[in-house]
């Protein structure tokens, strides 16, 4: 069309897209695989290399950031399951993906995904039952973290 002018672009405005542009594709990219965000997921193998034997559940609790939201330092980790075996006590926790645990008769079942890793926790339990976690005779055996079939992450012994 004879006359049609486009609209005039400031540097500041062409400078404000840019940044917006950059910013999105940066979400986009951390946030590919659903939460947490992949900057977290990267970081779990550091946390659980600071790991040591005998370390009670709630240290290794607070170092892996489990059963804690992302924002608020954790690692978004959600226990799905566990298996007792005489003292032995042995704990998945799903990052990012699957949710294990009961669900109540008739809620609507949330979309499940597959994991994106699991942490793996080994514990020698200082009370039976329910109660173990509480317990300060409980103590950290082992901890690895697993992501494709492989181990990612294993505690030093």
């Amino acid at each position: 069309m004879p006359g049609m002018r486009w609209p005039r672009v400031s540097v500041r405005r062409l400078m404000l897209l840019v940044a917006l542009s950059a910013l999105g594709t940066l979400v986009a990219r951390e946030f590919r695989h659903g939460s947490p965000p992949e900057f977290v997921v990267r970081g779990i193998p550091a946390r659980v290399h600071r790991l040591r034997p005998g370390m009670t559940w709630g240290e290794t609790r607070d170092i892996l950031g489990l059963e804690r939201h992302w924002l608020r330092g954790g690692t978004s980790a959600e226990g799905g399951g566990g298996l007792t075996d005489g003292p032995r006590a042995s704990v998945l926790y799903f990052v990012g993906g699957a949710r294990g645990g009961l669900q109540r008769p008739g809620a609507p079942q949330p979309p499940s995904y597959p994991p994106r890793g699991v942490i793996h926790l080994s514990f020698m339990m200082g009370a039976g039952g329910l109660a173990w976690r509480a317990s300060p005779a409980t103590r950290l055996l082992d901890a690895s973290l697993h992501a494709d079939g492989r181990v990612v992450a294993q505690m030093a012994r």
